[in-house]
């Protein structure tokens, strides 16, 4: 079971969020992160994983906590109806407790997506109706605009 498993977002009332939560979610957002790094993004998180019942969370460390998931939420372009990042975590309700691990999750979700539609090099390909032979790129992206092709020197080739 991965730790993504564990996200919690379907919170139907006040409770409390503790150093739990506060694990979960580094251990989570960690996890994320290199993956994205696996996937050619930068997520520059620093995350504490290794909260306690007697730890008391500083406003430096909530602010980092924050910051981790607005990076995250601001790497890839989410679905509409994706919630936003809180502000803060003063004042912390349990929808948005919801959505700092939502956003957690869809971006798992969005990296899965990612993964399916990159294509091997060396083969040829069909687009759009449109035949392409793609010879030793590093990878190819397609998306709603076309085909883009990266070499390993980082040169781009993109078809529309």
């Amino acid at each position: 079971m991965s730790i993504l498993d564990e996200l919690i977002f379907d919170r139907t009332e006040p409770g409390r969020y503790d150093w739990r939560d506060f694990n979960r979610v580094g251990q989570a957002v960690a996890y994320i992160a290199d993956e994205l790094y696996k996937s050619g993004y930068k997520a520059d998180v620093v995350t504490k994983t290794d909260w306690t019942r007697q730890n008391i969370q500083t406003r430096q460390q909530m602010e980092q906590y924050i910051q981790n998931i607005q990076k995250l939420r601001n790497i890839l372009v989410y679905p509409p109806g994706a919630p936003d990042a809180p502000d803060t975590m003063r004042f912390l309700t349990f929808q948005r407790a919801n959505d700092i691990e939502r956003i957690v999750s869809i971006l798992d979700t969005l990296l899965e997506s990612l993964r399916r539609i990159y294509m091997r090099s060396g083969m040829p390909w069909a687009y759009a109706g449109v035949g392409y032979y793609i010879p030793e790129m590093t990878y190819v992206l397609c998306d709603s605009e076309g085909v883009v092709l990266q070499d390993e020197d980082g040169n781009t080739l993109t078809a529309r």
